[in-house]
């Protein structure tokens, strides 16, 4: 048996060479700048960028309401799906970034699917919803997913305010490239918000330490602009900015005397110019692109007066976001930029309704049909919701496209993602690169090591062994976690150096004991603590301030009366789960030499009687007043020398005595693995495994250094409720149906013609409804569509 990290090293070597062939440069390369391409791939090897992507069935809930998810796993270099993790961990944190519920949803394939219910303690206020893989652990959480969402508690008292009380302002310059160099002319970038994260519209004037104006400037859009100047030796700027009654002063990034500074510009409409300028006698100067990880080009200029250009030609670099790196003479970085490329291919989803009206409680029905850029069936895996629009809850949505291409490459929210998708305008994408930009390059990079590895079958649980007498590490001791029950769980691991070990699991839902020991005949000094899975870094930005407006009061009330009714009159069909049963059955060893079903024997009323009446493959001694087992090896014709590994329920049992003690009548069945088994680094002479009649030990006594840790493992999946009002009577139902949420697919696919057609019911509720659809094709392109319709 193959152990995890054996599994993870062929996956890392895996991961180098298909990155290596696959990311292989397209460029030619002179003498140059051929060693510059070595040490940059020697110093940066190709690293996998996991992305999540989660729809939601909507943005603002109430208690007592589902978050029903659709989780897209996406390749962050290739922007394909990434069957990799098979495990998403989820998250709802409050304004302090606290988690207040969590989750494990079940990812099969690159998708995954689950729900989150609203408990009625909550507070009202603004979340965030976060997921991640162990995998993108090693990264900063600033590239989790996250999307913010609104939670009301209308079971709680609430303020409306009529006026939104702002007493905080911040404003952020940004230098294009890094730095101001004095004598050197510059773009500045610049944004600013409130203290509830938004931002703001202003104008505002740039001044010497002499007061003397040197420009005016105003935001261009989402409280972004830019404005360019030369900065002089010895000066000072401020920058003076009036918001309506408000004046601000802020004083501008130092300036240095010597340095570099880069500018770039589109050319014309297939070429950018990048503008390297400096005061340093510099002869060389490089100019690296990067397209997710890729090289897209490798040029060297020489310096002419300090100043030099370099043309790139569009149709190089890969649709988002591409770097742009400027290395002095010494290789050094000197500036560095982010370029924003509008994707021209992407997943275009049609939908159409048989209707754009519609009564209440009747049937909608929906065509769904997918193509790429060139009207050509492309296969997609898609996810729907229907929800109801009102001033609680806008048709505003974080849509996929947007998502993989720039919301993730990107730090800190982003106002109305979409924009930079649907505007031709380039200066306002040029803001954003330039405020928001962030840094994946780093030119002295080590090799990396990566402290948390993929779970690249199921859950993987992470303790730290420690010494009892003295509470440190304890390195090389065997580990055995046991998940208990009819189809038990069993995984054994070795301490490393720093006392810490992995258990690899397979995928088990809902809530578990889990059973972690060393074996007690030999190991008693040592206690295991289990940690938990989910991340305890966040990202820097959290949730804005909530502020509870008077214009929702009307529409809070309708839609507290309506959660509570369909409540109270669909509890059992809200609260309905898929099965979970597990397909594979077999234990860990797969199938046994030897079966012995106890019921098919005459009873006896010792276990010592059953093992050597019975179980004929194992030998039962007792030596010095304590038992042991010896497993007949066929093959040689003798028996083993060692014990075997003797299991209850899945449970390791060390002292064969306890086993001898154990009334017979409790135990179902005994299995024999007559052979030599190796399980991790774990030698076993033969297997013997009890199994009770539930699987819940029946009284069986653990060992008291055991430790039971109580333990959540993968979320059971919940049934998404829709009624269906096919015939007069269904119709004429008195029953009362409040969804404001209409319908949730999560797992939609197109048949051979890139088509599917679904049909579902409208509720009691009138207005209007939106029709989302999100969705990802398997070579990649992304897309989304919104329809509307109403119910009268």
């Amino acid at each position: 048996m193959i152990d995890l990290k054996t599994k993870y090293n062929v996956l890392k070597i895996w991961m180098i060479i298909f990155y290596s062939i696959i990311l292989a440069p397209s460029f030619s390369q002179n003498e140059n700048t051929d060693l510059l391409y070595r040490e940059f791939k020697t110093a940066n090897p190709p690293t996998l960028q996991e992305k999540l992507f989660i729809q939601t069935d909507k943005t603002f809930y109430l208690p007592g309401e589902i978050i029903w998810l659709k989780i897209y796993e996406i390749d962050g270099i290739l922007n394909k799906p990434l069957p990799l993790s098979k495990v998403a961990y989820v998250e709802i944190l409050n304004q302090e970034n606290k988690p207040i519920l969590q989750v494990k949803i079940d990812l099969d394939n690159s998708m995954g699917k689950g729900s989150i219910l609203i408990p009625k303690n909550i507070e009202t206020g603004n979340y965030t919803l976060r997921a991640y893989t162990q995998w993108m652990k090693n990264f900063s959480a600033d590239f989790y997913f996250h999307q913010p969402l609104t939670i009301v508690n209308t079971w709680k008292p609430s303020n409306f305010d009529t006026i939104k009380k702002i007493s905080h302002f911040d404003i952020q310059f940004f230098p294009e490239g890094g730095d101001l160099v004095a004598g050197l002319t510059s773009k500045v970038a610049f944004k600013i918000t409130n203290e509830y994260n938004e931002l703001l519209n202003c104008k505002g004037v740039l001044l010497n330490q002499k007061k003397d104006t040197i420009l005016s400037f105003s935001t261009v859009q989402f409280g972004m602009g830019s404005f360019q100047f030369t900065p002089k030796k010895n000066d000072t700027y401020f920058a003076v900015i009036q918001l309506k009654d408000t004046i601000i002063t802020k004083k501008l990034p130092a300036i240095f005397s010597q340095g570099y500074v880069m500018q770039v510009a589109d050319a014309d409409t297939a070429h950018i110019k990048i503008a390297v300028r400096s005061n340093i006698n510099s002869k060389y100067v490089y100019l690296l692109v990067q397209s997710h990880q890729i090289l897209k080009s490798v040029q060297s200029n020489i310096f002419l007066n300090g100043e030099t250009n370099f043309l790139i030609n569009k149709e190089k670099l890969a649709d988002g976001i591409s770097t742009f790196t400027i290395l002095n003479s010494d290789k050094q970085p000197v500036c560095e930029r982010l370029y924003f490329k509008r994707p021209i291919n992407s997943l275009r989803i049609q939908v159409i309704t048989d209707k754009k009206s519609y009564t209440t409680r009747s049937n909608v029905n929906v065509e769904l049909s997918t193509m790429n850029n060139k009207n050509k069936i492309a296969d997609a895996n898609l996810s729907l919701s229907v929800f109801q629009i009102n001033t609680l809850q806008s048709p505003e949505y974080q849509d996929i496209l947007s998502y993989v291409y720039l919301s993730s490459e990107l730090k800190g929210k982003i106002e109305s993602p979409a924009y930079y998708f649907n505007n031709p305008s380039n200066e306002v994408a040029e803001n954003l690169m330039l405020t928001q930009g962030w840094r994946r390059f780093k030119w002295n990079a080590s090799s990396s090591v990566f402290n948390f590895i993929p779970e690249l079958e199921g859950m993987i649980i992470k303790g730290k062994i420690l010494d009892k007498r003295n509470n440190l590490p304890a390195k090389n001791i065997m580990n055995y976690l046991s998940i208990p029950g009819k189809n038990y769980q069993f995984a054994n691991a070795v301490s490393d150096s720093s006392g810490n070990v992995i258990f690899n699991v397979n995928k088990f839902y809902g809530h578990h004991s889990i059973v972690v020991q060393t074996n007690n005949q030999i190991d008693s000094n040592y206690r295991i603590d289990i940690e938990t899975p989910f991340s305890d870094q966040y990202a820097k930005n959290s949730s804005s301030p909530f502020y509870l407006s008077t214009k929702w009061k009307d529409d809070l009330l309708q839609r507290s009366i309506n959660v509570q009714v369909d409540n109270a009159f669909k509890t059992d069909e809200k609260h309905a789960f898929l099965s979970t049963e597990i397909n594979d059955t077999l234990p860990f060893y797969g199938i046994p030499d030897k079966k012995y079903y106890l019921d098919d024997y005459t009873r006896f009323l010792t276990m010592e009687e059953v093992m050597r009446e019975y179980v004929s493959d194992v030998m039962v001694r007792l030596q010095s007043g304590n038992f042991n087992f010896k497993v007949w090896n066929e093959k040689f014709n003798s028996y083993f020398d060692d014990n075997p590994l003797v299991l209850i329920d899945g449970i390791p049992v060390f002292n064969i005595n306890k086993i001898v003690a154990f009334d017979p009548l409790k135990v179902k069945k005994i299995e024999v693995v007559a052979k030599k088994y190796y399980l991790s680094s774990l030698l076993n002479e033969g297997i013997i495994t009890y199994s009770t009649y539930n699987g819940d030990l029946a009284g069986f006594e653990l060992d008291p250094n055991s430790i039971v840790v109580e333990y959540e493992g993968l979320q059971k999946q919940r049934e998404f409720y829709a009624p269906v009002y096919a015939t007069t009577e269904d119709k004429e139902n008195r029953l009362p149906d409040c969804r404001n949420v209409l319908i949730w697919k999560p797992d939609i696919t197109v048949d051979a013609n890139g088509k599917t057609k679904l049909n579902f019911y409208s509720s009691d509720l009138k207005g209007t409804f939106m029709l989302l659809v999100q969705g990802i094709s398997k070579d990649g392109l992304c897309g989304s569509a919104l329809q509307s319709f109403e119910v009268k």
